[in-house]
């Protein structure tokens, strides 16, 4: 990020830049205990359970997080962000796939950052229907996304196992010990009524 807001004037602030980001909520309160000013913060959006939805400029030589100002300076209104971002999604990730792995899937894109498919809504759709039920994920990592179908009890139970195990590890990148169910065309937090 530009250490002055006043440098967003020389970066040119293409709307076409804009990409959303999945993030955990911790990811707020590390910036507010490093007192970042409050008009230095990300724009976020809540998304399911403690995850959020962050804004970036996907820059040549830059990352750069959006603020509600360098939006603003992008030409967006707060109501456009989300459409814009997504839009521009699907042009970095054209074509979303995954692999098997044991009794789950492992979500497999072009860029490291597949938690960013969660909003693909047309491929999870394409999921549940493939499935003919709901859908669970955990996303325990920006680049770690686990799935199966809602009644799979051995997936469900390999789901949280690699969860615990990836959480396990600190990493910056570590984003939800929640498990989430995609059910008519929507996330949600799982309600997991097993003994496990």
């Amino acid at each position: 990020m530009p250490e002055d807001l006043n440098e967003i004037d020389e970066i040119d602030l293409d709307r076409s830049k804009l990409v959303p980001r999945i993030k955990s909520v911790h990811f707020i309160s590390s910036l507010k205990e490093m007192q970042t000013a409050r008009n230095d913060f990300p724009y976020t959006e809540p998304f399911v359970g403690d995850l959020i939805i962050a804004y970036a400029f996907d820059l040549p030589d830059l990352f750069m997080m959006a603020t509600l100002e360098s939006i603003k300076a992008a030409g967006l209104t707060p109501k456009e962000v989300k459409k814009v971002a997504i839009s521009n999604l699907r042009k970095q990730i054209p074509e979303i796939g995954f692999q098997r792995q044991g009794r789950i899937y492992k979500i497999v894109s072009e860029i490291d950052l597949e938690a960013c498919t969660l909003l693909a809504k047309p491929f999870w759709k394409q999921i549940e229907d493939r499935f003919d039920e709901a859908i669970v994920a955990a996303i325990p990592h920006r680049n770690r996304v686990y799935f199966t179908g809602e009644s799979n009890s051995r997936g469900l139970r390999e789901l949280k196992s690699i969860r615990d195990n990836i959480l396990d590890s600190p990493d910056p990148h570590n984003l939800s010990d929640f498990l989430f169910c995609w059910r008519d065309s929507c996330w949600s937090v799982f309600e997991d009524n097993s003994d496990d």
